[in-house]
């Protein structure tokens, strides 16, 4: 009788987690859908994306040497991954690659939703995630560079990004097996989809070792993820290589000084969430960062800075990740 009672208390709880999300993944994509349609094209960028899936369709998706766009024979060194789907979809369904620009950043955005639910109900309680989830989806950070025309490639690396910080916490706290082929797998998936976030990757997978582990055994656990994604990912960089050197990928991970001074001035001038009226995000991670360094679990702060110093270019998306989780500690402490 304890136990029946006892699940019949869990499944409601779950069905009503479940319909949080879900309320709150339908309230995010309302309000990205409402910024895409006021247009009738691709925002702020994408010509060159476009032209590129056309590329990979005239090549019978076999990896172009270069791209056509303008006539330039621009190297078609970008990760392929997203161009694939976006092309292999245009083609099953009759959508030109405009309309794939449009439409498949926003629904692949949408998708971080649950995978940064992941992420945090593997950090905190549920009450404490699903408050990190709405102001997740709620930040205009979160989505404003991923629902552009450029975001076909910046959404899938996104969402891998997210899944891949999923699994590698979890390597870390629980050392399974399974979580190393997982960790890999996204990791090369990341790497396959968008170099920008790749980096972010390294980072963070980075701060959670040194941070919460410093085990040598995690650490080869780590090594063992990042050389089945340096495998999977095998065939396109070698192709790359041979055909353009490695300048190519130099040329792409190349960040000035300017840019951490820019990054740095956007988040002392408290404007780097873009909220509307208040930062009252920003507030509460404040207050969350300050109630866990007193408790000497600052992690998630030292997670927000390094992707700040390390990561300058997109440091204003990086972090919404650990703002969103100091902002919900912050908010329910």
């Amino acid at each position: 009788d304890h136990a029946g009672s006892a699940r019949s208390v869990v499944v409601p709880h779950r069905l009503s987690h479940i319909g949080a999300i879900g309320l709150v993944v339908v309230g995010a994509l309302i309000l990205r859908a409402t910024i895409l349609w006021r247009g009738d094209f691709p925002l702020n960028d994408g010509g060159m994306f476009a032209s590129m899936i056309v590329d990979l369709q005239r090549n019978h998706f076999r990896l172009p040497e270069v791209a056509n766009y303008n006539h330039a024979a621009i190297p078609f060194a970008y990760p392929p991954l997203s161009f694939y789907v976006a092309a292999g979809l245009s083609s099953l369904t009759g959508a030109t690659p405009v309309q794939m620009l449009r439409f498949m950043p926003l629904v692949v955005s949408v998708l971080s939703i649950p995978a940064f639910f992941l992420l945090a109900r593997a950090i905190f309680p549920v009450g404490t995630t699903l408050v990190a989830l709405t102001v997740y989806a709620l930040l205009p950070t979160s989505s404003l560079w991923l629902i552009m025309g450029g975001g076909l490639t910046r959404s899938v690396g996104w969402l891998f990004f997210l899944l891949t910080l999923w699994q590698g916490y979890h390597l870390v706290e629980r050392q399974a097996r399974s979580t190393v082929v997982l960790t890999g797998l996204f990791a090369g998936l990341t790497v396959a989809s968008h170099l920008g976030f790749t980096w972010a990757m390294v980072c963070s997978l980075a701060v959670m070792w040194l941070c919460l582990s410093r085990s040598w055994r995690v650490f080869a656990r780590f090594a063992t993820a990042g050389l089945l994604a340096v495998l999977l990912t095998a065939p396109w960089w070698l192709t790359i290589i041979s055909r353009h050197g490695m300048n190519v990928f130099l040329e792409a991970g190349q960040s000035g000084t300017q840019a951490l001074v820019q990054s740095l001035i956007v988040v002392f001038s408290l404007t780097w969430t873009l909220e509307p009226f208040f930062p009252l995000a920003t507030a509460c991670a404040l207050l969350g960062s300050w109630s866990l360094l007193r408790h000497n679990r600052g992690w998630l702060p030292i997670w927000l800075i390094a992707l700040l110093v390390l990561d300058p270019r997109q440091s204003v998306t990086d972090v919404v990740i650990p703002l969103s989780l100091l902002a919900s500690h912050g908010f329910t402490h």
